[in-house]
């Protein structure tokens, strides 16, 4: 008996040894099947005699137990077993399994077919195939270990990814591409990352006894599929850049999860009525999404750091609390939008484009120095408060229905409607500005201001500033008691449009006179003509005006006002003279820009010369002392447009403003408004700064960063339309607080940093 039990030996021996020759021969991928328990590593072990290669199907059958103690990467992994621990992969080793791995359940339900304490990384599926509840096929994860799977977990029985300790710390990774489900319920997660570039959807509950880690959503989306997510207290909800929480259901955000939602990251309600809750964790949202059913509410003032996209259902502020809605992105309403009578505060730093699909708001901030692009008609139905930014409406609206005369704040040459702005209107004695413009630069500011005298007849009124049109100079034929007029501002026209004409009451209409080139004092007025008039001739002077010296005469007082008028049409800007000369030039453009040669070019058109002898360019470093640089003829009298250029070839480094000065050949002469630049001088200057925040509050803390470590550097600001200087101090180091004065108006100011040497600008807004 024992000599047969040698020769089965020897025979088992041979056979091992034969199947690793015929192995070693074809090099082609097999099923290599285990023999005999032991580390993974003794080829002693498998049928093939030799330890498995990565193009290998190999199976660990019943009774084998088998330890992992190397790097080792298959195709496909298969266990079976009856009764305890089958395989176990030891810690700091990683086992790869390209294809699938699949687990047979064993009666002893609390036995581990897998024990992992190192890292299993599974590119096709992990299959849990445990025939009863007392056959339970698992895969228990050990303290610090990892497992990787770019596949789907697949329950055709029994089975669970377990730990047997809420101690251990490890990580469930789902990455690779595709859709795949998740099921909570029956498992013991710590911590888990979803990283893919599809979806994955929960089959259940995420519960505190399931997942008792942390959350990480790095790419892809996770969708919750209406079940709830409950975590434990101190672990974290992470949504990273680029990913997507979808919430379904009537479910909310997660719940006793600490948040953090980072930029560009998406949380999608998609479920029925949802509240949308605040995030914990002083989070914000970064881009929300709305759509579905039902309604989704606010469930407290709400910050959203990117885009806010509402694609069906409904966004309501709160029926009793109104909560406030702050957008730093962009606002697109494709559906529904209850604004009831919260506040919409649209800040951020980039240009922003609102969509507002119909609906209306109540009240709205405009904070935005980079401004606003309108794709729609836009309603507010209380007041709009323009704090930064311009707001572009193209074809489109800005649309104020509130007839309280105080239903717009904030507007200045910095802060206006560049477009079309129409206002609701009733029967009173207020005054109703439109700040309009006709671009999106400060000269482009022109505001129009209606004193109404208990006007009937009219719901609203529309208001912009366009291109003077059908005009010509020669064909006017319109005079007040005072003067007569001979030509009209070039730069543009105010229409004034209402719904209908007034049927009662009048009027008095104020223009601002700011951006419409030079002027005489007493020289100017308000003159009308009908909308659609194609001649100069239709132009008329309703009304009256003051006399010489009187309000809306003189250049000083920043505009000209008509009174007692009745009906509304094309306003423009009169200019004339008492003994009929026309002013001495129509200056339609100055500019002044820096060329590639470190140059100043200075470029300036005129509509109109009479007796210009010369032009004079001037230039300051100070806004305030002014030296000449250059001459330049005039064009003497001229009825056509000329243009002029002038270089300066020696500027100044730094911040420096240019004027034009024009002088007539009797010697009077008059200013044109001033022409910023910035020069660096890129020979000079080797230092750089920073300057954060950028754009800043008044009355707020900024930090000043220098890269080189000398302390000896001049800091300066200034503020960039006067050159008034408003701060300078020395240099502590490459970091230096400046407190920006309180009052300090909102606009643009430059930064110098400077020494003997060296010269560097930058530019801060301040809002």
């Amino acid at each position: 008996m024992k000599r047969m039990t040698e020769r089965s030996k020897m025979f088992c021996i041979l056979l091992v040894v034969c199947s690793a020759i015929l192995h070693s021969a074809t090099a082609q991928a097999a099923t290599i099947t285990t023999l005999f328990g032991g580390s993974w590593e003794v080829g002693a072990i498998w049928d093939s005699g030799l330890q498995p290669t990565s193009t290998d199907d190999v199976v660990i059958t019943t009774g084998n137990n088998v330890t992992l103690t190397s790097n080792v990467t298959v195709a496909s992994l298969v266990v079976n077993s009856e009764d305890l621990t089958v395989f176990t992969i030891n810690s700091g080793y990683t086992l790869t399994v390209t294809g699938d791995v699949t687990i047979y359940g064993s009666p002893d339900a609390t036995s581990s077919q897998i024990a992992c304490n190192g890292n299993i990384v599974i590119g096709g599926n992990l299959v849990f195939e445990g025939d009863a509840s007392n056959a339970q096929a698992q895969l228990s994860m050990g303290d610090g270990s990892t497992a990787t799977l770019s596949g789907n977990i697949v329950f055709t029985g029994f089975g669970r990814v377990w730990s047997g300790s809420t101690a251990n710390i490890h990580t469930f990774t789902f990455n690779g591409s595709g859709n795949r489900d998740i099921r909570f319920t029956g498992n013991r997660f710590r911590n888990i990352v979803f990283n893919t570039g599809g979806n994955i959807t929960a089959q259940s509950n995420l519960t505190t006894t399931t997942v008792y880690g942390n959350i990480d959503i790095v790419s892809g989306t996770f969708k919750n599929a209406g079940y709830s997510m409950l975590g434990n207290s101190g672990r974290t909800f992470t949504i990273r850049t680029g990913a997507t929480l979808e919430i379904s259901g009537t479910v909310g955000l997660p719940s006793t999860f600490s948040m953090v939602i980072e930029p560009s990251s998406t949380i999608h309600y998609a479920g029925g009525s949802q509240t949308v809750g605040v995030p914990n964790n002083s989070q914000n949202y970064a881009n929300l999404q709305i759509s579905g059913t039902g309604t989704k509410t606010l469930a407290g003032n709400t910050t959203v750091t990117g885009n806010v996209s509402i694609t069906g259902s409904t966004l309501d502020v709160h029926s009793i609390n109104n909560y406030s809605l702050t957008i730093a992105g962009n606002f697109s309403n494709g559906a529904t939008f209850n604004a009831r009578a919260g506040s919409v505060i649209l800040n951020g730093t980039a240009l922003k484009d609102i969509t507002s699909g119909g609906t209306t708001f109540y009240n709205v901030t405009f904070n935005n120095v980079a401004g606003f692009n309108l794709n729609d008609d836009m309603t507010v139905t209380n007041v709009a408060t323009l704090t930064n930014g311009v707001i572009s409406t193209g074809s489109n609206r800005l649309i104020l229905q509130n007839t309280d005369a105080a239903a717009i704040t904030g507007y200045s040459s910095v802060r206006f409607i560049n477009g079309r702005l129409r206002r609701y209107m009733t029967t009173n004695t207020s005054t109703y500005a439109f700040p309009v413009g006709n671009s999106t630069a400060s000269s482009s500011y022109h505001l129009a201001e209606i004193i109404n005298n208990n006007m009937t007849g009219l719901s609203y009124m529309d208001a912009r500033f366009g291109a003077l049109t059908n005009h010509n100079d020669a064909d006017l034929s319109v005079s007040d008691s005072y003067m007569t007029y001979l030509s009209i501002a070039p730069w543009g026209v105010w229409h004034l449009t209402p719904n209908s004409q007034p049927s009662g009451g009048s009027y008095d209409v104020r223009l601002s006179t700011a951006n419409m080139g030079l002027l005489s004092n007493n020289q100017f007025a308000i003159v009308k003509r009908d909308d659609g008039s194609t001649s100069g001739a239709d132009w008329g002077a309703p009304g009256t005006i003051n006399n010489d010296n009187g309000a809306g005469r003189m250049v000083a007082d920043g505009y000209a006002i008509r009174y007692g008028l009745n009906s509304f049409s094309e306003f423009g800007l009169g200019r004339a003279s008492t003994n009929g000369n026309p002013l001495p030039i129509e200056l339609v453009s100055f500019a002044a820009n820096v060329n590639s040669n470190n140059e100043v070019v200075l470029n300036w058109v005129t509509a109109i010369e009479i007796n210009n002898e010369f032009f004079t360019i001037e230039r300051s470093v100070d806004g305030e002392h002014f030296e000449e640089v250059t001459r330049v003829a005039g064009a003497g009298s001229s009825n056509v447009s000329s243009t002029y250029s002038a270089i300066d070839g020696n500027p100044a480094v730094g911040l420096s403003y240019y004027r034009l000065k024009q002088t007539d050949f009797d010697g009077a002469f008059e200013y044109s408004n001033l022409a910023s630049v910035v020069l660096n001088d890129a020979a000079q200057t080797t230092v750089q700064i920073s300057v954060y925040p950028n754009p800043a509050n008044a009355g707020q803390q900024i930090q000043v960063n220098i890269s080189a470590a000398v302390i000896d550097y001049t800091i300066e600001v200034y503020e960039m339309g006067s050159g008034k200087l408003i701060y300078r101090g020395i240099s502590m180091g490459q970091q230096n607080q400046l407190d920006m004065p309180e009052g300090l108006a909102v606009g643009a100011y430059l930064v110098r940093v400077s020494n003997d040497t060296e010269v560097q600008n930058q530019k801060l807004f301040v809002r």
